[in-house]
């Protein structure tokens, strides 16, 4: 039965409601991804940075950081998605370093194993964020401490909650990226800014991973995102923020694929796996704005 609560929500933010709508149809299909995007284990790399909702035109503009750009299709415009894209069964030769809640949320649904994973927790308990140069500590460590496996590391940003000084004038109330910005009543420049500065942030994080040379790293991104562009194209209807399940979207599918050149390569060999626990993370999926 539909809370008045609910009810209220539906009535002040269509936009939203329709994409649940959207979502709930999407997630029942077989398979719930889309099977012409990319896989990642498909790809040659030892270590994949992964940006989460980072937009491929922010990242040509922005990136400065050498490498071979590629623009390639993922498999899914959530993470919700592109986590069940990419991860089915076993990857023993892998080791996880993540603080996005959906590799848990996720990880019985899938029957995800790899080598080891590592959860790095919040530390903004407020808003379920991560410093992504705390991220990067651990990747340190993890890519030390096992050397002959490959690594994933899954960064937030450049997601929202935004960090960065104009990001500030956007205040989040554990609610959808839409809702928030309506809510404030700001403007669309002003959102564009505040992501990029989320982007820039993220990128000099991640500098001393590359700086590291741990072998073939990949920049990357598991969807884009939405900043005031209509969410269906060539229809009048007034723009979108954020990244609703199971929509075709250029903006949404299109992600980096950044090769960073380097002589130097991981040695990798399989070895034991172990599943990953599932977790009860809605308090972080509501901070982000997924619930």
């Amino acid at each position: 039965m539909v809370g008045m609560g609910q009810l209220t929500f539906a009535i002040k933010n269509p936009k939203v409601t329709a994409t649940e709508f959207w979502r709930e149809r999407k997630v029942r299909q077989n398979p719930p991804f889309d099977t012409n995007g990319v896989n990642i284990h498909t790809r040659d790399w030892d270590v994949l940075l992964v940006l989460d909702a980072c937009r491929y035109d922010v990242f040509e503009k922005h990136c400065e950081i050498d490498g071979d750009l590629r623009k390639v299709w993922s498999r899914g415009s959530t993470s919700e998605e592109w986590v069940r894209g990419n991860f089915v069964g076993d990857y023993d030769d892998l080791v996880i370093v993540a603080t996005n809640p959906f590799y848990r949320e996720l990880a019985d649904e899938v029957g995800l194993r790899v080598h080891h994973f590592e959860w790095v927790e919040p530390d903004d308990e407020a808003r379920e964020l991560t410093d992504p140069e705390r991220v990067t500590d651990r990747v340190l460590e993890v890519a030390a401490e096992y050397p002959e496996k490959r690594v994933l590391a899954h960064y937030m940003q450049p997601h929202a909650p935004y960090l960065g000084q104009t990001g500030q004038e956007i205040s989040f109330e554990r609610e959808p990226l839409q809702k928030a910005i309506s809510r404030n009543g700001v403007s669309q420049e002003l959102v564009q800014k505040a992501y990029r500065e989320n982007f820039e942030i993220v990128q000099e994080a991640i500098r001393p991973v590359i700086d590291a040379e741990l072998g073939k790293t990949v920049i990357t991104a598991d969807h884009g995102e939405l900043l005031g562009e209509p969410l269906l194209p060539n229809v009048g209807i007034a723009g979108f923020y954020g990244h609703p399940y199971g929509f075709q979207h250029e903006i949404l599918r299109t992600v980096p694929w950044h090769v960073v050149p380097t002589d130097q390569r991981r040695t990798i060999r399989d070895g034991s796996g172990s599943k990953i626990d599932s977790a009860d993370v809605g308090d972080q999926l509501e901070a982000l704005g997924y619930l």
